[in-house]
This record gives structure tokens, sequence and C-alpha cells, in this order.
């Protein structure tokens, strides 16, 4: 995670995207497995993750964040 950082805002919001649809698909494997949920500070880092991640889907569809 230190190399996004380093790599720039831009590159940050792009992974936030990434991140945040692969932590959905680990959700739902969570859900069919019946595995323990998520602890606190996972949650919260999640939460960041896909705040960050809306931000940039709303910053692409706009044109101000481009691939």
């Amino acid at each position: 995670m230190i190399q996004l950082y380093a790599a720039g805002p831009k590159y940050l919001l792009l992974s936030a995207l990434l991140y945040a649809l692969g932590s959905l698909i680990y959700l739902g494997t969570l859900k069919t497995r019946q595995g323990q949920p998520l602890s606190g500070p996972e949650t919260g880092v999640l939460i960041i993750i896909w705040t960050a991640a809306i931000y940039a889907g709303r910053m692409l569809w706009a044109g101000t964040l481009t691939l």
C-alpha cells in the first residue's frame, strides 16, 4: 500500500476502486462460508476504502480523474 501512496493521489484513488471491488468479493465468500464477521479496525479500513472508491468514481464520471 505504501507504493500506491508514493505514486500519488491519482493512483491511490484508482486503486481504491479495485480494492472496493475485491472487498465485495471477499465479503461474499465470508457470507457463503459463514465466516467470522469483520472486526472493528477491519470495518473502519473497509469504510475508508469504499469512501475513496465512491469519490474516485464520481471524479471519473465528472472527467476530473482520468485513466
